[in-house]
């Protein structure tokens, strides 16, 4: 993206209090304040102003104001716009709301007092609540005059109470019932004495420190010698996983000392088919350790790789057995540039031994298993090389046999290629008749020869895959997140943006995110490939993405992929008509409709700008652009909208909680970038 020179990142990153609270639900409205207000001997008292959580609703919403004096504090609160509106029934859901986190240290019945003001007897009322509930004990609390009074009162005549049935933290809301109505302070009391507070009341009550806690423990993304350990804590903290196959544990994973508020760990070297037992650890800044109770995920006893639309594409290295015959091997090696995946293979030693008959029983072989759902011939094309003339070849096949429209593979130069040829000069193939779980060989016949990457297809095709060919199939739907450098995560203090939030709701390890570029370069855990170029304009994402499509999103597509495209941003920059930008977008979609009607495609309403003049362009190309997507979800029902914008303006502080710059979010707005994604999928698949 384009800045001002000069502008710099702002580095801070607010923690998002509710980003776990409720799955995928987005609640973007986070004030700065991290850890709840405290109840001491029955009282608990807070500015109105230092609300946890800010959600407009029905065109209005709560704001911080300074006008009317007298106030306590930094401010009030006032509800509005003012235009005579009243919400008497279903305010939980439809009304604007205030909240406020409480740790309790006492229970029973809290009377509640509101420091508040009605400019009229028509702004005068506030309903009341406990935990996301509106208790008919608290609704409708009125009486309030022009000038700053002390309330407890009710339209029903009784005075506002909650009852707190358990200690601990819980939240307390007020929700509009008349605009226009203003709150100054809040005191919550067990003491039912009708005597109101006098003039700005009570202190305010401190905030208090929480022990850390780790919650959403999972294990995902468990293969037979692998697997992924998440959680997140309630404030920023380190990582670590302790496992093995007792409650002993006695292994751990390295010690992250990030201070993080989301943790992933992935463990490697497991054994297949094995249970494993795991907890995980943390600690703060300030020294608070938390370990989690055990819980256990069983590695799978086999790797299985999907035939997905008469297609498999098989790394060679990740073979599910091998055997070594006559003193020889396939040995997993990385010393040839340009393999694909982690690793090749390569047969070993190299003696110039040669094996052409009697192959199944006694050449080195490698197995990989396969689940094929669609019947018939599939060529096999192999990836190779070979040093020499008398390193270049080997065999093929299935279900432990050795076909002769499979063996003798050949043609394969000292660098890596492509090769589907047989000796006999017919390309080499396999017959599948039955759908279900098979098994496909590789046996060497020479000495010296190294496989990087297997590749089955039924089309009967000459064509040969370009590159390193196409990722390798397991299943997995793909993810392409496509843009400029808001995609590319400018901004953000770990260089992935919005794209390992999003990965973590989703489940890491749970899709592939697929592009040309890595940002950040490399990451254990995170997939760090997307299709996103800082500064691009729509013109120019366009122009790019063919080839970007057939390279990563090649067809057929796992079931649930997804492109997801964030752009625009620097056309409004430079003033680009709207309608041509719009229509750029349009041509997009189209091509990858075109190429794959499969791909779910989101398209972000795009992220406002702090810049007023920037954002009332923002403003007309976002309108113009869902008025676009919208007519064309006539004729692709895989077509979606996912407003960005509106996620960050529902808070009316979010040019400072949720911006980097002008243009780019911070940590805090790609966590509501991620969440808007992920509500956007979870809504529409």
């Amino acid at each position: 993206m384009k800045t001002d020179p000069g502008t710099k990142y702002i580095a801070y990153k607010l923690i998002l209090l509710l980003i776990f609270a409720v799955v995928l639900q987005v609640r973007p409205n986070i004030a700065v304040a991290t850890t709840p207000f405290e109840e001491l001997g029955g009282q608990v008292v807070m500015e109105a102003e230092h609300y946890d959580a800010n959600t407009p609703r029905s065109g209005q919403s709560w704001t911080v104001r300074t006008t009317q004096s007298g106030y306590s504090g930094s401010g009030y609160v006032e509800v509005g716009p003012n235009n005579g509106t009243s919400i008497a029934t279903d305010y939980v859901t439809t009304s604007p709301e205030v909240m406020y986190r409480v740790k309790f240290n006492t229970t029973g019945t809290y009377y509640i007092w509101i420091r508040g003001a009605g400019p009229s007897g028509l702004d005068d009322s506030v309903h009341a609540g406990i935990d996301g509930t509106g208790p008919a004990s608290a609704d409708q609390m009125s009486g309030f005059t022009p000038n700053w009074v002390w309330k407890r009162d009710t339209r029903d005549g009784v005075p506002a109470n909650i009852s707190v049935i358990s200690a601990g933290v819980h939240t307390f809301h007020l929700w509009m019932r008349e605009d226009g109505m203003r709150v100054d302070k809040i005191l919550l009391r067990s003491s039912s004495s009708s005597t109101p507070p006098s003039g700005t009341g009570p202190v305010e009550s401190p905030r208090v420190e929480e022990a850390l806690v780790a919650s959403d423990v999972l294990a995902t993304d468990v293969v037979p010698n692998r697997a992924t350990i998440s959680w997140a804590t309630n404030d920023s903290a380190t990582s670590q996983v302790e496992y093995g196959t007792t409650t002993a544990y006695g292994e751990t994973s390295p010690l992250s000392g990030a201070l993080l508020e989301r943790h992933v760990v992935t463990l490697t070297g497991l054994s297949l088919g094995t249970l494993y037992h795991y907890r995980v650890r943390s600690q703060d800044a300030a020294g608070d350790l938390v370990v989690s109770p055990d819980q256990t995920f069983t590695t799978l006893s086999t790797h299985v790789f999907k035939e997905f639309n008469g297609q498999v594409v098989i790394e060679a290295e990740h073979y599910d057995g091998t055997t070594p015959r006559n003193g020889q091997e396939w040995v997993q090696r990385s010393s040839q540039a340009g393999y694909s995946g982690p690793g090749y293979l390569e047969a070993l030693p190299n003696t110039g031994i040669t094996i052409t008959t009697g192959f199944t029983t006694t050449s080195p072989e490698v197995v990989y298993n396969v689940e094929f759902t669609s019947t018939g011939t599939y060529y096999v094309w192999i990836r190779g090389a070979g040093p020499s003339g008398n390193d270049d070849s080997l065999h093929a096949g299935i279900d432990g046999t050795g076909p002769a429209t499979a063996d003798e593979i050949s043609n394969f130069p000292i660098w890596w290629a492509w090769s589907r040829m047989t000796r006999d000069g017919t390309p080499a193939r396999i017959s599948v008749s039955t759908p279900g779980l098979h098994t496909f060989h590789l046996w060497m016949r020479e000495d010296g020869m190294r496989v990087d990457k297997i590749l089955l297809r039924k089309s009967s095709s000459s064509a040969t895959p370009a590159g390193a060919g196409p990722s390798e199939s397991d299943g997995r739907p793909r993810v392409m997140a496509v843009g400029d450098s808001i995609t590319q995560g400018a901004g953000d203090s770990d260089g992935f943006g919005y794209r390992d939030h999003l990965e973590f709701l989703l489940g890491v390890g749970e899709q592939e995110f697929v592009g040309t570029y890595r940002d950040p370069t490399s990451h254990p855990s995170y997939d760090v490939d997307h299709e996103a170029v800082g500064g691009e304009t729509t013109d120019q994402v366009q122009a790019r993405l063919p080839a970007a499509l057939s390279a990563h999103l090649p067809k057929p597509n796992p079931t649930g992929s997804r492109l997801l495209l964030h752009i625009g941003t620097n056309d409004m920059q430079d003033r680009l008509p709207v309608d041509a930008v719009v229509d750029n977008v349009e041509q997009i979609i189209n091509m990858v409709h075109a190429h794959d009607p499969s791909i779910s495609i989101y398209v972000a309403l795009i992220i406002p700008s702090t810049l007023a003049e920037d954002d009332a362009v923002i403003t007309d190309y976002n309108n113009a652009l869902a008025a676009r997507v919208s007519s064309l979800h006539a004729t692709k029902s895989n077509l979606f909208i996912v407003d960005m914008n509106a996620a960050f303006k529902q808070n009316p502080f979010w040019q400072t909680a949720y911006m980097a710059d002008a243009f780019h979010p911070n940590d805090a707005g790609y966590e509501v970038m991620a969440n808007a994604w992920a509500q956007g999928i979870a809504t529409n698949e």
